[in-house]
């Protein structure tokens, strides 16, 4: 079964093995992680690859330096190889710039993002201090109207109540009152009746004399 570390340890060493040959003994200094991946028959990721060339540079002034104690080189290879060092120096110089210089846009990128979120979220929570602000204003008016509502209501059905029982009376009174105007159009109508009788009874005794003197008169 295949080790995953161990593989990548197997590359990262076989990757430093080609830089160094390639340096020491071509006098080329590696331009590009594509040409490494080729020496290396097209295997590894570039993150590996980048991380091994960057080991590589940054430990190449003492593996030049220990080069450097061993006896001394032929004259012709030590101008490119100091062309080669001179070279890789200014690489590491310019690779590590770039990246600084990046990492330093990269932060004054997320500082400026970070003020620009907090001046929203400031001025967003300004505003909602405001809302809150007028919901409470509302709050306390809409609470203060349902009291007056509620006490205008009590009134109204206490004014209700009142005016009801008030009714009440006056149709007791008008009840009474039309049975007190049947007794009296009862009473009355006894009473035109009593006249009626009387006045026949009054007709009927003034008509018996007249009756009878004229049979006198007569005879």
């Amino acid at each position: 079964m295949p080790n995953p570390e161990l593989e990548l340890t197997n590359t990262r060493s076989k990757a430093a093995a080609i830089l160094d040959d390639m340096f020491f003994k071509q006098h080329e200094l590696p331009s590009s992680i594509t040409k490494l991946r080729q020496l290396l028959g097209n295997s590894g990721s570039n993150t590996v690859l980048q991380g091994v060339l960057n080991e590589w540079k940054e430990s190449l002034g003492l593996r030049v330096s220990q080069q450097l104690q061993q006896p001394p080189l032929p004259s012709p290879l030590i101008a490119p190889i100091l062309a080669v060092w001179d070279a890789a120096l200014h690489s590491a110089s310019v690779i590590t710039h770039e990246k600084l210089q990046a990492q330093f846009d990269e932060a004054e990128r997320i500082k400026r993002s970070a003020e620009e979120q907090v001046a929203v979220m400031s001025k967003r929570l300004d505003e909602l201090q405001i809302e809150a602000r007028d919901y409470s204003h509302k709050l306390e008016q809409s609470t203060q109207y349902l009291a007056l509502a509620t006490q205008r209501g009590n009134e109204l059905s206490s004014d209700l109540a009142h005016e009801r029982a008030r009714l009440d009376g006056a149709l007791e009174k008008i009840s009474a009152m039309n049975e007190q105007a049947q007794q009296d159009n009862i009473r009355r109508n006894e009473l035109e009746l009593k006249c009626l009788r009387l006045e026949l009874a009054a007709e009927q005794l003034v008509v018996k004399p007249i009756a009878g003197a004229v049979a006198g008169g007569i005879e």
